[in-house]
């Protein structure tokens, strides 16, 4: 294990955002764990793609780059609605009658 820890702490490099990313080398079949509960593992390479599988537990949720940045889009855009943006929704929603 501190032979992992060394290895994993020469291999991060900064990236433009000032953070740091741990670069890996894998072969198909290998994996690498994230915590206790993530395993990610390498399935295939083909040309520039290359595929992971991920086993999580079902809780943790995993979504692609480009569809997490458009959730929190949308999620920015829904917490600065205005009052009279959710009146006017909730005036569109059929009234129930006892």
């Amino acid at each position: 294990m501190i032979f992992l820890n060394l290895c994993a702490a020469r291999a991060r490099t900064t990236v433009g955002t000032g953070d740091t990313m741990l670069i890996l080398t894998r072969k198909v079949g290998e994996a690498i764990r994230i915590g206790d509960d993530i395993q990610v593992i390498i399935t295939a390479v083909d040309q520039n793609k290359v595929k992971i599988g991920i086993q999580s537990p079902r809780h943790v949720p995993i979504f692609r780059e480009e569809l997490y940045q458009k959730i929190q889009e949308e999620n920015r855009q829904a917490a600065a609605m205005q009052t009279e943006d959710l009146e006017e929704i909730l005036g569109r929603l059929p009234t129930r009658t006892p």
